[in-house]
């Protein structure tokens, strides 16, 4: 046996080693065993040399490292173990936050003659922590794996989109804001009909099938997506003119930078969408008249009813004078001839409110257009019905600027608005109260306001109170008349290009108003300001 001794010069050449360094003599005791080993074995040098390696890892022996130790023994045989094939045999632990772990390592076994130890020769067991490296060669493996994955993810929407694209009759395109060059592929090249080598010219041959009105459109989206950030999404539709025939064309694209010259461009699809149009256009048009002959026949049911109802009173006051004329007093047949002709009014009333809604919704009634003060109208329309508020005690009051209640209008249909709006506010204001108008004239508009302290309008009827035949829920007591008459005045202040409605007051009731131009000629409509506050 050789004489295990552990030089100064070995310490003080290994112990500086960052790896783990032991020698085994002939007869497999260990010779020396340097710090490194000690720290993360947990032996020390006195534990362990001058024992056999087989009494200090019995679980080693008889395992490839005990036989490759063997071999460099005996024949001189070097021999690199790897972490892979060997799963870090020797138990040695680094400490990590939560528990020790094992050691990811690297084994190199090689002969030596050491003449100053042994006369035989040794051997020197080398023990590197590929730990770290083993953890970066293992998150490059997943790496390896994710990326196979998800090529063959790519490859299959790839194949997919492709699918997809032919079934669903949509072209690619690569579009160079800058340059205004664009690529086609042949699906794209197909929707236009075009043929071209040049990808500029390609872009001016697309200019010219597009449909005129929508040219502008397109060039604006094309312009404002050039100051957009690279992600940016677009996507609107636009027509094209082949041979005559119109086409609809949806895109979706996505801004992007070229990496070399920094010009924006234009990925996306180009889809034929000109059939599901013709399918929305024809499910627009079946509604619009499943709507219109509903409309119908709720105006018949409503026109019937309201004829019905005078017709009867008239056909039975009739008949109970008639039945009773030797035997009723005079007093009798004064009040059933006074039904009589309320019933017929009433009926009057209503032919002539369908005639001119008639006429109106047809085009068939002329506006008389001339400059009139609409002030001097307000107080027609006051005083015409200044019999019934002084029944009920309603005072008015008109509010306005000198100088600014001067329009262009028909008087007699406006004179016929401003009626309705008092008198529907006559009916719902109580005894007492008072009646608001207010005149304000605008930069190319005039407006008037009726501001009433009545019930006002139930929030859920906003919407249908301007309809034929709609009264409120509140006025149907017998207060309410023929339903038509807001009707009508939509349709009169409509065709003075002007705009009508109606909002409750913070402080009670209702306020009715319709602004026209001040100028008949302006055809534009004057924007809708219903839901403004007053």
């Amino acid at each position: 046996m050789s004489k295990p001794i552990v030089t100064t010069d070995l310490s003080a050449i290994f112990n500086g080693f960052n790896a783990g360094i032991f020698l085994l003599d002939q007869q497999l005791n260990i010779i020396y065993w340097n710090d490194w080993m000690a720290k993360y074995s947990k032996l020390s040098a006195k534990n362990v040399i001058n024992h056999s390696f087989e009494k200090i890892f019995p679980e080693l022996t008889n395992q490839r490292i005990h036989q490759a130790i063997l071999n460099n023994l005996n024949k001189g045989l070097p021999a690199t173990l790897s972490n892979i094939l060997n799963n870090s045999p020797f138990p040695l632990y680094i400490q990590t936050r939560n528990k020790p772990e094992r050691i990811q390592q690297q084994i190199n076994i090689t002969q030596v003659n050491l003449d100053s130890i042994s006369t035989e020769p040794l051997c020197l067991i080398n023990i590197n922590n590929v730990t770290a490296a083993r953890a970066r060669e293992q998150a490059l493996e997943k790496q390896v794996i994710e990326r196979k994955k998800a090529e063959q993810r790519l490859v299959k929407r790839t194949h997919q989109l492709q699918s997809a694209l032919h079934v669903s009759n949509a072209g690619i395109f690569r579009f160079d804001i800058v340059l205004e060059q664009i690529f086609l592929d042949e699906k794209a090249t197909e929707l236009f009909a075009i043929k071209s080598d040049s990808y500029h010219d390609a872009y001016l041959k697309i200019r010219q099938t597009i449909y005129p009105d929508d040219l502008p459109l397109i060039e604006k989206y094309i312009k404002s997506s050039g100051k957009q950030r690279p992600g940016f999404n677009l996507e609107f539709e636009f027509r094209i003119l082949l041979s005559g025939d119109i086409k609809w064309i949806l895109i979706k694209g996505i801004v992007g930078e070229d990496s070399t010259n920094k010009n924006k461009y234009i990925n996306g699809v180009l889809v034929d969408i000109t059939r599901q149009k013709t399918e929305q256009n024809l499910l627009r048009e079946k509604q619009a008249a499943e709507m219109a002959n509903q409309a119908k026949s709720a105006f018949l049911a409503n026109m019937s009813h309201e004829l019905r109802t005078p017709m009867h009173g008239i056909l039975s006051f009739s008949n109970l004078g008639m039945t009773r004329i030797e035997s009723a007093s005079k007093e009798k047949l004064a009040r059933y001839f006074s039904r009589i002709h309320d019933s017929g009014e009433r009926l009057l009333n209503l032919l002539n409110d369908l005639l001119d809604l008639s006429k109106l919704e047809s085009g068939q009634m002329k506006m008389n257009y001339s400059r009139h003060d609409l002030l001097e109208l307000v107080q027609q329309v006051i005083n015409e019905q200044s019999a019934r508020m002084d029944d009920l005690g309603i005072n008015t009051e008109c509010h306005y600027q000198n100088g600014e209640t001067q329009a262009e209008f028909d008087n007699v249909r406006i004179f016929q608005v401003i009626a309705n709006f008092l008198s529907n506010a006559i009916k719902i204001s109580a005894q007492g109260s008072k009646i608001i108008f207010n005149i304000h004239q605008h930069i190319d508009s005039i407006e008037l306001i009726v501001k009433d302290y009545g019930i006002g309008i139930p929030e859920e009827e906003m919407d249908f109170i301007f309809e034929k035949f709609h009264q409120s829920s509140k006025t149907k007591n017998g207060s309410g008349g023929t339903g038509l008459g807001l009707a009508i005045c939509t349709e009169i202040i409509q065709a003075h290009h002007g705009i009508i409605g109606v909002r409750n007051n913070a402080d009670g009731g209702a306020s009715f108003y319709f602004k026209i131009p001040l100028c008949h000629k302006t055809e534009k409509t004057i924007p809708d300001v219903r839901n403004e506050t007053q």
